[in-house]
């Protein structure tokens, strides 16, 4: 198995794949996928040259207001994603673990909200903070957690 990272966002129509994987409360658009990597990073993982995962990042200072928990000196990680054929091979871990390597010296945060998340929090020592019981509509708890440097 071949893995690549990738910082150059591939075309925005094809990571629509993505989107399906979450609950339809937490599916972002195009705009917002436009906005995140205008403002802050993007990076897409690839197996054997397929499309398996994507994260980005924001700074919180970029978006006054709208992230809550975080500090405004924060890279908020607004939305990691691996595609299910590729769950259950740790790619999530290499995905976060490149992009807090790209931010270097900054803090990283994000809101937890599933059992493979809050894992990898965890295998990252990620530090807890609020939860919030139904993020965004729901229905599920989202979790604050973050990286010092």
């Amino acid at each position: 198995m071949r893995i690549s990272f990738q910082t150059n966002p591939p075309p925005l129509e094809d990571l629509d794949g993505f989107e399906l994987v979450h609950p339809k409360p937490l599916r972002t658009k195009q705009q917002f996928k436009a906005r995140a990597l205008a403002d802050g990073q993007g990076v897409w993982l690839f197996v054997d040259g397929e499309l398996a995962g994507e994260i980005y990042g924001v700074p919180v200072a970029s978006y006054k207001g709208e992230i809550p928990d975080t500090l405004p000196s924060d890279f908020y990680v607004a939305k990691l994603t691996i595609l299910p054929k590729y769950w259950n091979l740790s790619l999530g871990r290499l995905l976060l673990a490149h992009m807090t390597a790209l931010l270097k010296e900054k803090r990283v945060s994000w809101h937890s909200t599933t059992k493979g998340m809050q894992a990898l929090s965890d295998f990252f020592g990620a530090k807890i903070g609020p939860t919030h019981p139904n993020w965004f509509g729901t229905g599920k708890p989202a979790v604050f957690r973050y990286l010092e440097k």
